[in-house]
């Protein structure tokens, strides 16, 4: 880089720096103790208050201020990063590690993530590979436009809470805005995709009919919501874990079925599973063994 536009780039830059440091704002002119903490230590109680009363008062910093001292050199020894040009791929690397963040978005991190959805054009958002799903769910309801994919009907209800402006944990009072008709299809079709729709619906029972009286899911085609609203609102709706003990209650091998969609608690329950069915149990668990590792392949 020729002698002068590295010139001009530098002074850019020192420029960015200070800006994003304060040293802009040339803060050190305020400073009363310039000789801090040594300077105040050194008080007693009543003149340090003494002093802040009349500072408070609207007397002039001068009066209080001593002469700066130098102070000892720091011996610590800093490990120094050095900058390099950014990539063609640096934007989308940025993007990737926000993603993959497991704790909920600062500000500016919100922030940065909203301006390269935009730098980078992204055309879709998959809530899955979020490390921390409200980030996902709040950066999908600020860019509407911008197609998403959500397999969890849980997922759904954040989402209409984000674009409500309500709490997206769902810990507090939801209560959701009247929705467009466009929001209304795509909200709707949303939960039509689910995985787990019938489940998610009869564990927030209430939520999903503050939800639905504003989504109207008899209006539109979406045959799975409109059998899961009936049912919410007949009292037939049965949660996951209901329909496997009432099948063990009635000693229903269609629970072997039930129980092969998660194979985790298919394990957990193994051994009173067979308790109940004897040997069955084991070759139902063995089958679904044999599917998940299949699958894997």
């Amino acid at each position: 880089m020729p002698g002068d536009a590295l010139g001009d780039w530098w002074r850019e830059t020192v420029s960015s720096f200070r800006a994003v440091t304060g040293a802009d704002r040339e803060m050190e002119r305020f400073v009363v103790y310039k000789n801090f903490p040594r300077e105040v230590l050194d008080m007693s109680a009543s003149r340090y208050w003494v002093r802040q009363i009349l500072m408070y008062l609207g007397a002039p910093n001068e009066w209080f201020t001593e002469p700066e001292e130098a102070r000892p050199q720091l011996d610590e020894r800093l490990k120094l990063r050095v900058l390099q040009p950014a990539t063609d791929g640096t934007l989308r690397g940025i993007f990737d590690n926000l993603v993959a963040l497991k704790a909920n978005w600062t500000n500016d991190q919100a922030a940065h993530a909203q301006h390269l959805v935009a730098a980078l054009a992204v055309e879709r958002l998959e809530l899955s590979v979020f490390g921390f799903k409200v980030n996902g769910i709040s950066l999908i309801a600020k860019n509407p436009t911008v197609a998403h994919v959500i397999t969890d009907a849980t997922d759904v209800l954040r989402l209409a809470a984000a674009l409500s402006e309500q709490d997206v944990t769902l810990r507090e009072n939801v209560k959701f805005k009247r929705f467009k008709r466009a929001d209304r299809r795509k909200l709707l079709a949303a939960l039509e995709a689910t995985n787990n729709l019938v489940d998610d619906v009869a564990q927030r029972a209430e939520l999903f009919k503050k939800l639905f009286a504003q989504l109207h899911p008899g209006d539109y085609g979406f045959e799975r919501v409109k059998h899961v609203y009936d049912g919410l609102y007949k009292g037939t709706l049965l949660t996951y874990s209901a329909k496997v003990e009432a099948a063990l209650r009635a000693k229903d091998a269609a629970v072997f079925d039930l129980l092969s969609t998660r194979p985790g608690d298919f394990a957990r329950r193994l051994h009173h599973l067979h308790s109940v069915f004897g040997q069955k149990a084991v070759e139902a668990f063995s089958k679904c063994c044999r599917s998940c590792r299949r699958s894997c392949c």
